[in-house]
């Protein structure tokens, strides 16, 4: 499993909980990209251009679609702001 898949299924782990026993390859929220049928991603943390790995432990959203409860793709949640300064995180605390 690469560095950037175990950082992004901790990030779903710690945002939505886990699923013990299953994986995400069996998610109804894996889904292909339109580039290559071979590329998953996962709805719920969004395209990230990175292959999802199939083999990692479920989280809380296992086989829950994510189109229909109001939840934004946690990838978007991680950008940094269009300046890429950090400004939203810093007027939290003005």
């Amino acid at each position: 499993m690469s560095t950037i898949q175990s950082t992004n299924s901790k990030r779903m782990h710690r945002e939505y909980g886990s699923c013990s026993g299953k994986t995400c390859q069996t998610c109804c929220n894996l889904r292909k990209t339109s580039r290559d049928s071979h590329a998953l991603y996962c709805a719920g943390y969004g395209k990230d251009g990175k292959a999802w790995n199939t083999k990692c432990e479920a989280c809380g959203l296992y086989n829950t679609p994510v189109a229909t409860i109001p939840v934004r793709p946690l990838m978007e949640a991680y950008k940094p702001n269009a300046t890429g300064c950090g400004e939203d995180q810093v007027a939290l605390f003005r």
